[in-house]
C-alpha cells in the first residue's frame, strides 16, 4: 500500500526505549478506525482488537493492541502539519486513480462536543470532493467568523482547473472570487443581503431577465420517425 509508505515518512518523536508500538501501526490502525466509524480512543482500541487479523497482514502487531492511552499520547505527540499533509496526498491519490474532481464544495463545521469550559468548539474549513466522497483538505480556524480568512488560504493550496467551486454566503467575497478565477476554476456562491449592491443588482437581473423562456430548462424530446 502506498499509503504505508507515506506513514513511515512520518518522523517519530517518542524515546526510543519507551517504544512499545511502531508508529506506522498506530497511524495506520488509527486511519482505518475512523473511516469505519471509531469516534475516540477507546473506539481505535476496540477495533484494533475486532480486526486484529486483518490489520496484521499490513502493520506489526507483535506487541499486542495498542490501548486508548496509547493512541491519545501519539497523536497527542505527531506533528498536526506531518498528518494533514499525509491525508491531504492520499486524498489526491484516491481522486487521480477515480472521478475527477468535477465539484468541490467549501464548507465550514463545528466539531460536536468539542466544547470546553475554557474554549469554544473545534471549527475548520473543509474541501469536500462530491464526486468521490471526500474531503480533499481542510483548516482549522479560531471561530466561525473567521472562514473568510480560512478559505483563500484553503483555496490556494488545491488545484481548482476545470471544477466548480460552490460555498456559502460565508465565501460571496472578491478576493475569493478572483482567486478561483486566478486558478482556472468556476464557481457558485450564496449571496445575502449584507451584499445589498450586489443583491439588488440580481434581484434586478432575475426579475427582468430570469423568467425569460430563453433562461428556462427543458428536456427535449427527440421525435423519430420510421
Amino acid at each position: 500500500m502506498q499509503i504505508l509508505k507515506m506513514i513511515s515518512d512520518i518522523p517519530d518523536m517518542r524515546m526510543p526505549a519507551l517504544v512499545q508500538h511502531n508508529l506506522s501501526s498506530i497511524i495506520f490502525v488509527a486511519l482505518c478506525g475512523i473511516l469505519c466509524g471509531c469516534e475516540d480512543w477507546s473506539d481505535l482500541q476496540e477495533y484494533c482488537r475486532v480486526k486484529k487479523d486483518w490489520l496484521s497482514r499490513y502493520v506489526s502487531l507483535e506487541n499486542g493492541i495498542p490501548s486508548s492511552d496509547t493512541f491519545r499520547r501519539v497523536f497527542t505527540s505527531l506533528d498536526p502539519d506531518n498528518v494533514e499533509t499525509l491525508l491531504r496526498t492520499h486524498a489526491s491519490e484516491i481522486v487521480a486513480n477515480n472521478k475527477a474532481s468535477d465539484q468541490i464544495a467549501i464548507d465550514g463545521k463545528a466539531l460536536r462536543g468539542s466544547k470546553r469550559l475554557d474554549t469554544g468548539c473545534l471549527t475548520s474549513v473543509s474541501a469536500w470532493c462530491h464526486e468521490n466522497e471526500l474531503v480533499l483538505a481542510e483548516k482549522q480556524t479560531d471561530s466561525k467568523s473567521n472562514e473568510i480568512t480560512a478559505i483563500p488560504l484553503l483555496l490556494e493550496s488545491m488545484a481548482l482547473k476545470k471544477t466548480t467551486v460552490t460555498i456559502d454566503a460565508a465565501g460571496c467575497q472578491k478576493s475569493i472570487v478572483s482567486l478561483i478565477v486566478e486558478k482556472k476554476g468556476d464557481y457558485v456562491l450564496g449571496l445575502k443581503r449584507n451584499h445589498p449592491k450586489l443583491h439588488k443588482a440580481v434581484e434586478h437581473f432575475v426579475t427582468n431577465e430570469g423568467e425569460h423562456d430563453k433562461n428556462r430548462l427543458f428536456d427535449a424530446v427527440v421525435r423519430q420517425s420510421y
